[in-house]
Parts: structure tokens; sequence; C-alpha cells
């Protein structure tokens, strides 16, 4: 097989999504990391080198939009595992160039096109001087945050308040880039034990009040921690309630700390108190009447927080593109789902070194597709920046232009579903790439793309990635007729 992930699915048996000890437990836990893998020590380990870039950085002016758009590369300190790489099939990408936003023509749903093997990366606007059709107004995006994330105080460590710090004050300077800005609420009890135990939000509570410590080895509270977890959830609360409210061509971001996407029912996990988008979702579902959901995480470590909490839903399709091998450990590609979930849990894992080029091409190819088929009301990302070239914690080699082009295809794909599009603040350590890619988000979010706009990518086509061919082949099982040209693996 030309996936060696595959072949492992014919040895090992799906398993349940893991729930790690705490104050919750459950009789069949998947795998993670023991305590020698957990990520601070891995990062502490493995921490990439800074090495001087060897092309200039650039920017790359649209007639619509702007997006700064760079490389810089670097070798890792450490070199993967060998299996890693033989795994997952992926090498390091040393040509690619990407940019933001635009619309893909002559897709239908449940389809790629004519040819699926050449689709060109989509671009931010019309170079050409054509006059770009009258359209009316879209809803003005609007920016969550709260003061409270300022009092997360977790001392040295990756995930600090100047992660926040720096957003505010490249937003501040922007004029926070059109958006209103809206002081999120915390969340209500009620809502936060849709996912998380009455018992793990009494331990938070009680160990933030306590004056903080530590929920496990890489986990911190301090006496605000629990207050500014309560107002990260709400915030995403409120923007998904904003989102819904206004329907279509709504956008937004939610920008809090500390983030979410590893925390699970039953406790913290990797820097992580409340499960910020899952509540978030959970909460549509549950009051909002939205019946589906798409959440795309494309933090650079496995959301296996949301993964487990959406383990056996057919409402939300998950999807996550995560470094492999990383921390937490899961997000293998047999991981799936469970009953009536059974392949809305999709995991998409790449190895060091990835870019551009194979990050636009998953979104591109595999979630887009999946999307249609799926046919969400509401669309959320977990936002994380920790996939860049420069983040400290993990080696693939995405760029500025790189979010800005996932960001403008997710976009234009809740243009064509008429379904908002929320963004949730994840990880991102590298402060000044933080900032900087959630303003490049922000603005692409923002900028809608122009009727009868096309992919014509001023820097060439994007070919199909390996690693999307691959999943199309595994996925299209599960997912019949999606990718109507495509010959599928055998189903496990």
């Amino acid at each position: 097989m030309d996936d060696a992930a595959v072949a492992v699915a014919t040895l090992e048996p799906e398993r349940e999504p893991a729930v790690a000890v705490g104050v919750e437990g459950h009789p069949a836990p998947r795998q993670v990391l023991d305590d020698t893998g957990r990520l601070l020590d891995e990062h502490a380990r493995g921490r990439r080198s800074h090495c001087p870039a060897t092309r200039p950085q650039r920017v790359l002016q649209m007639q619509l939009d702007a997006v700064i758009g760079g490389q810089r590369r670097c070798q890792p300190a450490l070199r993967p595992v060998a299996r890693g790489l033989r795994e997952l099939g992926g090498g390091d990408e040393r040509h690619v160039r990407a940019v933001a936003g635009g619309a893909e023509r002559g897709v239908k749903a449940g389809g790629t096109g004519a040819d699926y093997h050449q689709l060109p990366l989509a671009v931010a606007g019309q170079s050409g001087h054509a006059p770009v059709p009258y359209r009316d107004m879209p809803p003005r995006p609007v920016f969550l945050s709260h003061p409270s994330s300022l009092e997360h105080d977790t001392g040295d460590h990756p995930e600090a308040v100047r992660r926040i710090e720096a957003i505010d004050a490249l937003l501040a300077r922007e004029d926070w880039l059109g958006y209103e800005r809206v002081s999120s609420p915390a969340v209500e009890r009620s809502v936060l034990e849709r996912v998380h135990s009455a018992a793990y939000v009494d331990t938070v509570a009680a160990a933030s009040q306590g004056g903080g410590g530590r929920l496990d080895v890489d986990t911190v509270l301090s006496a605000g921690s629990y207050t500014a977890a309560l107002h990260a959830c709400g915030g995403a609360v409120e923007l998904v309630r904003r989102l819904v409210e206004e329907g279509a061509g709504k956008v937004g971001f939610s920008a809090h700390r500390p983030p979410g996407h590893h925390a699970l029912p039953g406790r913290a996990m990797g820097f992580c108190l409340f499960n910020n988008v899952a509540v978030a979702g959970r909460h549509a579902l549950a009051a909002l009447g939205v019946e589906r959901i798409l959440i795309l995480d494309w933090d650079v470590h496995h959301g296996n927080g949301t993964n487990d909490i959406f383990w056996e839903s057919d409402e939300v399709l998950f999807v996550s593109i995560h470094q492999s091998p990383l921390y937490p450990g899961s997000g293998r590609v047999y991981e799936r789902g469970h009953g009536s979930g059974r392949g809305y849990t999709v995991n998409l894992p790449v190895p060091p070194g990835s870019g551009d080029e194979t990050f636009v091409s998953l979104v591109r190819d595999v979630v887009l597709p999946l999307a249609r088929a799926h046919r969400p009301e509401l669309i959320l990302v977990s936002a994380g920046y920790d996939a860049h070239g420069d983040d400290p914690l993990a080696d693939c080699t995405v760029t500025d232009a790189g979010f800005a082009a996932m960001t403008a295809l997710v976009r234009d794909l809740g243009a064509e579903l008429g379904a908002p599009v929320g963004c949730v603040l994840e990880g991102g350590y590298d402060v000044d790439v933080l900032a900087r890619c959630v303003a490049v988000t922000m603005r692409t979010l923002a900028s809608a793309s122009p009727a009868g706009s096309n992919l014509d990518a001023d820097t060439g086509a994007v070919p199909v990635h390996p690693l999307a061919g691959q999943a199309i082949a595994r996925l299209s099982p599960l997912w019949p007729d999606t990718w109507p040209h495509v010959s599928p693996e055998p189903r496990m």
C-alpha cells in the first residue's frame, strides 16, 4: 500500500476515544504518549533550530487583498523517526508558494470538478482590471476577546500571556481590521456541562481558587485561570450564537487563552482546560437549531479532545490536519469514529517538514469535498498557528500565505454552502508569527471574493498532494460519490 498507516489498520482494531486518568474514566482508553513523551518534555528535547532564512520574505499584493507570503527553511534539530516518515509518505517541501483567497469554480456538491489531479491554489482576487460585479455588503465581522486571558498566569511557559498581548498590539495598530469588538461573556455552567462533567469543572474551579498549580505535567493554573477559561469558552459560544443568528456571510474570530482542543470531558491536557470549540459546537446543536457542523482543526497537534467528544456523532464532521509523530500521539488515519459517527472523524496526519502545498491540498482536495457531502450549517476552525515554519514547538513549514490560502478556501466554502464561518484560537508559540497569522486569517475571512472570480494563481497551480490522494482513497468507501473519479481502497 502507498500509505503504511493503512496497513497498520489491518493489524490494530479501531479503538474507542481516549479518556485519560482524571475525574472521569473510560473502560477502553485510546493510547496517548506516556510521561516521557509529554508535550513540554518532548518540545524541550526537540526544539527546532532557528537557522537564517535562505529565501527573502516578500509581500504578494492583490487587487482586493494583501497577504504576507514568505518562507523560511530550517532543518529540525532532531530528525523524525524513520517509521513516522515511511508511514505518512510525505517529504520536505522546498519550492512551495501559496497565496490567499478566491472561490473554486465549476465544482459541484459531492464532487471535485472535472480534473481533481490539477486544481490550482486559490488566490486573493483577480490581478486583471475587469470590473468587479456589485454584491451586497456582507455582515460586519466580529472579534471576541476578554481581558481575563491576561490573568491566566502560566509563568515561563510556551502558552503565556505574551501570546494575547502580541495579538492585541498588532490588531490595535490595524484598527482591529474593521471587526466589531465584543467582550466575551463567561460561559454558563449548564452550557459547559454539555461537554465537561460537573466534577471536573469543580476541580478546575477549586484548583484555581486555591491559588493554582498543575493539573498535569503540561497544564498550569493560576488564581485567574478558571475565570479566563470561562470567558475563553464563553467567547466561542457567543461567537457561534452571533454567527448562527446572522447566518450566511457572517464571519468571526474568538481569540482567548487558554486554548481548548486537547481538553477531554473529565481532564485537562496539553495547555487546555475546557474544550472551547467543542462546547460551542455542542451548544449550537443543542440550543441554536443547527443540525450539521464542520470543525476543521489545523493546529499542528492533533485535537484529541474534540476528536473524542464527537467520536460517535454524525452531526459534527471533525477533520484534523496535524504533524505525526508528535504530541499527543493520537490522530492516526484509522481513527474514524464509531457507531453513527463512523466516517465523521477524519484524521489527516502529515510528516515533519510538511508545508503549504500539503496543508492547502488537504483542505482543498479532502476537506472541501467532504464538507459538500456533509453540508454543514456552521463551519468552525480550531485555528492554531504552530504549523508555521518559525514556530518553536513543531517541525512543519506552513507560511503566512499558506494560512491565508486555507482560510480563503474555508471562507468560500461557507459562502457556497450558506454557512457562517468562525475561528477559535488554539496554539501558536512564536508570538510575532502568531499575531501576524491571526491578522492574516481575519483579513482573509473578511474579504469576500468577487463574484465570478476564479482560481488562477499568479504563482502557478498546486497539484493534489500524495497524502491527499491517499486520504481520498481511504475515505471513498465511507463517503461514496464524493470523489467519483477515484478508485477507493478496500473497506477496512
